[in-house]
């Protein structure tokens, strides 16, 4: 929720109550999925998540990455792509979010952004750092 003030958003009713139940993911084995021995057990079904929405999640994530090295608060494109891996679980084999972005092209990134600014509001705003990203 620290993060939501930060970034005047709301955390949805559901994220909440996961939360309450103490369904925190892969940490306690049980949240979106169901986690054994640190892995997803699969539920025996094919879900999927449309395109859209997984570009969306991605691209906040990029927009985010690419503030944190305009702001100095990472002083490498390797730092903050190791520090994700690491931290958090971004998947390795994409080398990082910069490494990916940079790997999707970033003009393609900064163009969907804009898309997406103009269709879903101004959280899809591209950071001014995506100028020298793209220069």
């Amino acid at each position: 929720e620290k993060l939501s003030e930060h970034l005047d958003l709301t955390v949805p009713d559901m994220l909440k109550d996961y939360v309450a139940r103490g369904d925190l993911g892969r940490k306690t084995g049980k949240g979106f999925y169901t986690y054994k021995k640190g892995k997803m057990v699969s539920n025996g079904t094919q879900d999927s998540v449309p395109q859209d929405i997984i570009d969306r999640l991605v691209l906040r994530l990029l927009n985010e990455s690419v503030a944190c090295i305009r702001e100095g608060i990472v002083d490498s494109t390797d730092a903050l792509d190791a520090g994700c891996i690491f931290g958090f679980g971004f998947p390795p084999f994409r080398g990082g979010p910069l490494h990916y972005a940079q790997f999707q092209g970033e003009e393609r990134l900064l163009a969907q952004l804009e898309n997406f600014e103009s269709r879903f509001g101004t959280r899809f705003a591209a950071d001014q750092g995506w100028k020298s990203q793209v220069a």
